[in-house]
């Protein structure tokens, strides 16, 4: 079951290398990896092209995709799902992180229970101090 995690930057440069390793250390290893960038103004696309060049052999399909106008979130995450080929689709922040088992876990809670079409998970809160 292909799971497309699609990661939404906007001047995330300071986290999303933390970010994309959080979505490459996962257990479950059917994943297509969607980056979409917001025009950030910052060296995301630049470090997020660069890790991407680096790591993609691990996904089974990888896009990166970034607007030439800061459009908000929801249309970048609207850019996001127009090019996911997922059967599952997990949302992520540039400024968040996975657990190693995030997907995995996520997958088999819609295996075991396919009467859910949505599903949300809980998060920690951390900061840089």
């Amino acid at each position: 079951m292909l799971v497309t995690v699609i990661v939404a930057t906007y001047n995330c440069a300071h986290y999303i290398e933390e970010t994309l390793n959080s979505v490459f250390q996962q257990t479950y290893k059917e994943i297509e990896l969607v980056v979409t960038d917001d025009c950030s103004q910052d060296d995301t696309v630049k470090l997020t092209s660069q890790w991407i060049n680096n790591h993609k052999e691990r996904f089974l399909r990888v896009c990166q995709t970034h607007t030439t106008k800061n459009s908000g979130v929801t249309v970048n995450y609207n850019v996001g799902l127009k090019e996911a080929t997922g059967e599952w689709i997990k949302c992520l922040d540039g400024d968040d992180m996975l657990t190693e088992d995030a997907i995995e876990t996520y997958v088999n809670h819609c295996i075991s229970s396919p009467q859910y079409p949505v599903w949300y998970a809980h998060e920690k809160t951390f900061f840089d101090n």
